[in-house]
């Protein structure tokens, strides 16, 4: 057997989960010209096929950009169901029973879309995962770093109300990084670790070293999403891991943005080597081209990872979520069973 093929066969059956993800860039493509068409929404591609070959970015101001459309698409509950419930079906495709996903908020109450549609459609979408596919989806509520900060404030007064019924996990900060530093948002967050909210914000992606510090000491988060160019400051990386601070990186949304030129430039594989807290992630995966198993098995013929190394991507990806240790230890549990399993099977360390 070749070692693309162990790697592949390994990635899909180790249990995984993901902890950066956003809904809204999750969507199926052919979802995505359904619901256009049926709420009267123009998209830039006439198929499929177009819309697919449209998914070409320089950087990541130019995806936000070019991605406004897909917001517009999503005007009801049964809308948000429907994404929320194929993701679950994506979830189970990949074997990945957990997952934490971000998504947007004050976006659609500027669309006109009230909050308690995109609330009772996740909350029905998520049920579906949870009976349909035996998948748990929780959601983070993301603050747009674009936005007012008095508009972030109200996000986390108001997702005190709803977080049950989401499954929320944490608040999050997204969107455009350069130009938009993270400490405008400080008040926002200061009210979610009030409340006992975790906190996520997306930085050191389009922004160096000086953005993952930012959200670390302005906003106090657990955890950074993204956070790859933390390499480039030797002190932070020390930092990072000794707080062990985990990084939820996404690879190939990186190359796909033009952060490195290459998978080989990618440092994913050296700040885990150096002890920084690092999981592997897809980020918005049909707009990438690469779900999370493509993510893992290309890191892992990029790097020449080992059977024990993906083992511990698999364990770092739930003990990166939210969850109590009772539930991780659960999930760990399956790894561990999983790998059991493939090592019988003649898949080891090499």
């Amino acid at each position: 057997m070749s070692e693309v093929v162990a790697h592949e066969r390994v990635v899909e059956q180790l249990p995984k989960a993901e902890t950066h993800i956003h809904l809204e860039g999750s969507i199926r493509p052919e979802t995505v010209f359904d619901l256009a068409a049926k709420n009267d929404v123009a998209l830039p591609a006439d198929s499929v096929e177009e819309l697919v070959a449209s998914y070409d970015f320089e950087s990541l101001d130019d995806f936000i950009d070019k991605f406004a459309f897909i917001p517009r698409i999503l005007q009801t509950a049964e809308d948000f169901e429907r994404v929320t419930a194929e993701l679950g079906a994506d979830s189970a495709r990949q074997n990945v029973p957990y997952r934490e996903v971000a998504y947007g908020y004050a976006g659609y109450e500027q669309l006109d879309v009230e909050w308690e549609t995109v609330e009772a459609g996740i909350a029905a979408g998520r049920e579906r995962a949870r009976e349909e596919h035996g998948v748990e989806l929780r959601f983070i509520p993301s603050i747009d770093r674009t936005a007012d900060p008095d508009v972030g404030v109200s996000i986390v007064e108001h997702v005190a109300d709803i977080e049950e019924d989401l499954g929320v996990v944490g608040v999050g900060l997204a969107s455009k990084e350069n130009g938009y530093p993270a400490h405008d948002h400080a008040a926002a967050f200061r009210r979610a670790n009030e409340l006992g909210f975790n906190t996520v914000a997306h930085a050191g992606e389009d922004v160096g070293p000086s953005s993952v510090w930012n959200a670390l000491v302005a906003l106090d988060v657990d955890r950074i999403d993204h956070g790859v160019r933390a390499i480039e400051d030797d002190i932070l990386v020390e930092y990072l891991a000794q707080q062990q601070v985990p990084l939820t990186t996404c690879p190939v949304s990186n190359i796909e943005l033009n952060v490195y030129d290459e998978l080989s430039d990618h440092p994913v594989v050296e700040l885990h080597e150096r002890g920084v807290f690092v999981t592997v992630n897809s980020d918005d995966p049909p707009m990438f081209h690469a779900d999370l198993n493509d993510n893992y098995v290309r890191v892992a013929e990029t790097f020449d990872l080992s059977f024990d190394d993906l083992v511990a991507l698999a364990k770092n990806s739930f003990e990166a979520t939210f969850l109590d240790d009772g539930q991780k230890s659960a999930y760990l549990d399956r790894v561990d069973e999983a790998a059991e399993r493939l090592r019988a099977d003649g898949f080891e360390a090499s």
